[in-house]
């Protein structure tokens, strides 16, 4: 059920199949990296951190936070390329302090210049030591906002950030109709809508013109020749360890029917232990300890990941035989060669019906979900957890799936990402292609 107030907030409210005596809460605020103008990289995921800073109720980073870890909540906040994401998950009871609580936080930012000051330096910190290994994005969004980063040390130099821009930034986008709570819990519908009323949710407030999303105004990423030499990246960092990316051009995030079918593939190929990419680098060949696949859908596209992290040593050649790179491009080809399983298609979708079946009871994902779908897509109508699966992911079969491999499993879509300590030459890299 999505709820709108008279202010332009929105509600999406989801009861669990099964009773519950926690909830899940999470506040969608419509800003992230790719709405931040030149000169302000890196204000999204800094205003992230200033609204844990203080507020005109709740005037400290204690008085904000303490209500929080006293009763033994979970509560964090994440920003990412198209939106700031705040999450709470609780027993019932705190329900309607917590959301007192981030309404005025999010709301009403005190902005004070000392602490401004003082969390400059944490953001930093923060950056520098999440230095990136991921550079597939880069690669295939070149161009765009979706290839700039949501935050990096680049963007920390002397006199970045500047207090008056920054605050006026965040009084842009901080605002009712820019965000989306999201809720499944126990607690009825009308419980939550009394608590939300006495809330800075549903107050009239000053409501500026929100600019339209940059992304919005930049057509469509479009694949490039074979082996364009935009398509490589390859990065020296300090150690013996490597961060393997392999990328391909997808569809959009609005791609529905296709999203489901490459969903059910990134599962086949990195969902779990028995995935393809677990049974083959680790349990066949001992290569690597971590693999998996994902994806990433935004407006103007989207790319299926492929990673592996192993030992640089092993990334061509393991003794005699092939090290993690020949054998993640073997993968791949058999794949799209022989196409999926029976097998793995079975074992796919009874994976997804359990997984919703979880969610039933933990409720924390199909949270983000439902928020994700009213921020970024605008539906009015959620389907619950218990329909998900049938409505769809059922009705897929192997075909459709192999047909998407077939679709976007392509070497005129392929991206390559390694990033280590004392990496091979580039040629002995791309000769796998």
């Amino acid at each position: 059920m999505v709820k709108t107030y008279p202010n332009g907030f929105r509600l999406v409210y989801e009861r669990p199949a099964k009773p519950l005596t926690t909830s899940n809460v999470q506040v969608f605020c419509h800003v992230g990296s790719i709405h931040e103008p030149a000169d302000l990289r890196g204000a999204a995921h800094f205003i992230e951190h200033m609204c844990f800073k203080g507020s005109r109720k709740f005037p400290s980073y204690s008085a904000i936070n303490i209500p929080f870890s006293k009763n033994g909540a979970e509560f964090n906040a994440q920003t990412t390329k198209q939106y700031t994401h705040y999450k709470v998950a609780c027993v019932d009871d705190h329900v309607a302090e917590f959301l007192g609580v981030l309404g005025d936080a999010l709301l009403h930012s005190k902005f004070d210049r000392d602490e401004y000051n003082l969390e400059l330096n944490v953001v930093r910190e923060e950056v520098i030591m999440k230095s990136p290994n991921s550079y597939i994005e880069t690669l295939v969004f070149d161009g765009t906002p979706y290839g700039e980063w949501i935050d990096h040390k680049m963007y920390h130099k002397k006199g970045c950030l500047p207090y008056e821009k920054v605050v006026e930034f965040y009084k842009q986008y901080y605002v009712p109709q820019n965000m989306v709570l999201s809720v499944v819990s126990s607690i009825p519908l009308d419980t939550i809508c009394r608590i939300l009323a006495k809330t800075e949710f549903t107050q009239k407030l000053p409501c500026p013109k929100i600019t339209p999303p940059i992304a919005n105004r930049i057509p469509p990423c479009l694949p490039k020749p074979k082996l364009d030499a935009e398509h490589f990246a390859f990065h020296s960092a300090k150690g013996d360890v490597s961060h393997v990316e392999i990328g391909f051009e997808i569809c959009d995030q609005f791609s529905a029917h296709e999203y489901y079918a490459l969903n059910l593939l990134r599962h086949i190929l990195g969902g779990s232990m028995s995935s393809r990419l677990f049974v083959e680098l680790r349990e066949k060949r001992g290569l690597t300890y971590r693999s998996g696949a994902e994806m990433q859908l935004y407006e103007i596209g989207g790319v299926f990941i492929i990673r592996a992290t192993t030992d640089t040593h092993r990334l061509i050649r393991d003794g005699k035989s092939d090290g993690v790179l020949p054998v993640l491009f073997d993968i791949i080809r058999d794949l799209c060669k022989n196409g999926v399983s029976e097998s793995e298609m079975k074992w796919a979708k009874e994976r997804m019906r359990e997984t919703f079946k979880m969610e039933e009871i933990i409720g924390y994902e199909k949270c983000a979900y439902n928020g994700v779908r009213v921020i970024l897509h605008n539906e009015s109508v959620i389907p619950t957890s218990d329909s998900m699966y049938a409505m769809f992911y059922h009705s897929i079969n192997k075909k459709q799936v192999n047909t998407i491999l077939q679709k976007y499993f392509r070497m005129d879509r392929v991206y390559l990402s390694i990033c280590g300590g004392r990496l091979p030459a580039k040629s002995a890299m791309l000769k796998y292609l």
